[in-house]
């Protein structure tokens, strides 16, 4: 199947592959270059792909030492965003 790329970069999914993979107007695909090919994949596909993969773990009660700080570093992070206050930014890399 062939498609025309438009000036803005748009290119129509043709139906034949819209309805196939169930596609609806607004619907997310990722682009997956591998090589001299580019792949097109539905977003929700990956989701099903991906569900349960990951096992949820019970994170454990925090100790009041743990909820204190977690409330100062709150209360600082509101002060700095109400006062405006520039902020250190971490390096990356």
């Amino acid at each position: 199947m062939i498609s025309r790329m438009t000036t803005k970069g748009q290119v129509t999914i043709p139906v034949e592959v819209r309805r196939r993979w169930g596609l609806e107007p607004h619907d997310e695909v990722m682009f997956i270059m591998l090589g001299n090919e580019v792949r097109l994949i539905p977003v929700k596909r990956v989701a099903e792909f991906t569900a349960g993969a990951f096992k949820h773990v019970e994170q454990p009660e925090m100790t009041r030492e743990q909820k204190e700080k977690r409330w100062i570093e709150d209360a600082i992070g509101e002060e700095v965003e109400r006062e405006g206050l520039p902020t250190k930014r971490r390096r990356t890399g």
